[in-house]
């Protein structure tokens, strides 16, 4: 890796902190949340994260006539797996020399169906795929793989 202002500078926090110099430095210290600010010309301490968001964004970038096609399969796609459009903005044209595409901006979110079952003796609340589950472990036979919105509507699991 080149010698960098930015290299010399992780090196010597890697050191401080204790993590392995190596040609992957850079990841390793973000993912001990430190940040290089090119500014102080150093890396920084990120600050406590926010929560992650329950919202899932997509950009469709495709042939302005097919755009509005293409996003109006991909919804149906998505409700499919369970997750609701919040979302969806205006189309917006390329520039030049990409002036014959388009952009379409989604923001999704999971659905949530909280509903409260009796199986056997158990009172269970939760997600209707988590109550199919527990129905399975309690049969004892659990499937590995967690099911899909659409196996659990058709009472498939």
């Amino acid at each position: 890796m080149k010698r960098t202002q930015k290299f010399i500078a992780a090196e010597k926090l890697a050191l401080e902190i204790g993590l392995p110099i190596d040609d992957d430095l850079y990841s390793k210290l973000e993912a001990n949340n430190w940040f290089w600010d090119s500014k102080q010309q150093w890396w920084v301490k990120g600050e406590e994260p926010d929560p992650p968001s329950n919202l899932i964004k997509i950009r469709i970038w495709a042939d302005k006539d097919k755009v509005n096609t293409d996003v109006n399969n991909l919804i149906q796609a998505m409700n499919s797996l369970g997750y609701q459009l919040e979302e969806k903005s205006e189309l917006y044209h390329c520039r030049p020399p990409k002036q014959l595409e388009a952009r379409i901006y989604l923001t999704f979110s999971r659905k949530i169906i909280n509903m409260k079952a009796q199986v056997e003796d158990w009172e269970i609340e939760g997600t209707l795929a988590n109550l199919k589950f527990e129905r399975e472990i309690r049969s004892g036979k659990p499937s590995l793989k967690n099911p899909t919105v659409e196996e659990v509507r058709k009472g498939k699991r």
